[in-house]
């Protein structure tokens, strides 16, 4: 069986800077919107899971989906 995996997102600074994005491979519900390090530490020590942190970059384009959008080639026209 595959160790459980929980996503986070860093959103800034401040005590509470990470929300949760997912769980894989656990029954797990979450019932706050934003934790703090010493938190997700914690329940990710119980659960034996490991804590996946995303990096998301702040040029990516997304559409009204919520869906990150192809980047255009430029073509290098001679």
């Amino acid at each position: 069986m595959a160790k459980p995996k929980i996503f986070v997102r860093d959103d800034g600074q401040g005590r509470y800077r990470y929300t949760v994005v997912a769980a894989q491979g656990a029954d797990v519900q979450f019932h706050k919107d934003r934790f703090s390090g010493a938190e997700l530490e914690l329940i990710a020590r119980e659960m034996n899971a490991e804590l996946v942190f995303i990096n998301v970059e702040e040029d990516i384009e997304i559409d009204e989906e919520g869906q990150a959008l192809e980047a255009e080639e430029s073509e290098d026209v001679e």
